[in-house]
């Protein structure tokens, strides 16, 4: 089960900071180019849009935290994955919401932050983990060298191409040799 300081760290510390990062970033053209520049009203409603998706986006994780494997990684790189694509999936979502007022965006900004959190933590949640990385004396040992332990490849066989559920290695030369051939 993930902590809910680490989901709190991913939310707060990651998500929103890069949210607010990028949507400042994507601000900066406004400033500079328009010919009233941009308002405190506006500053404090991406600062409410990025508040509500990192609720969002934390809420989500904390629902699935019983769910998720703890190679997720809540309090890492893909929060900041997350929190800086949410930008984009705002201003596509929010084509038709901006005339509804304030709860409808802070609404939105909530689902949209939980639908990222939900993407992207969906590969592992622990109905999709292979069974062997299930177990806690798997995360102890190191992965073999020329395997893929990540969720989404399903350990791909890198010289046959097959895919399975168990980690699998390169075939040993030595082992495939007859019995007069060594």
């Amino acid at each position: 089960m993930i902590p809910v300081r680490a989901i709190v760290r991913g939310a707060l510390a990651r998500f929103l900071a890069a949210s607010v990062t990028v949507l400042a970033a994507l601000a900066i053209p406004l400033v500079l180019f328009a010919d009233h520049g941009i308002r405190a009203v506006q500053l404090l409603l991406l600062a409410g849009e990025s508040g509500a998706a990192a609720m969002g986006f934390g809420a989500v994780l904390f629902l699935l935290r019983r769910a998720l494997h703890p190679q997720a990684d809540v309090a890492g790189r893909r929060s900041v994955v997350a929190g800086a694509c949410f930008p984009i999936g705002l201003m596509v979502a929010s084509m038709k919401i901006q005339v509804l007022g304030l709860p409808a965006i802070a609404g939105l900004s909530a689902g949209v932050g939980g639908l990222f959190a939900l993407g992207m933590y969906w590969p592992w949640l622990n109905r999709f983990m292979p069974p062997d990385s299930r177990d806690a004396s798997a995360l102890d040992e190191a992965p073999e060298p020329n395997t893929l332990a990540t969720p989404i490849a399903r350990d791909l066989n890198l010289e046959t191409g097959e895919r399975g559920f168990a980690r699998r290695s390169r075939p040993d030369p030595s082992a495939a040799a007859g019995p007069g051939d060594a």
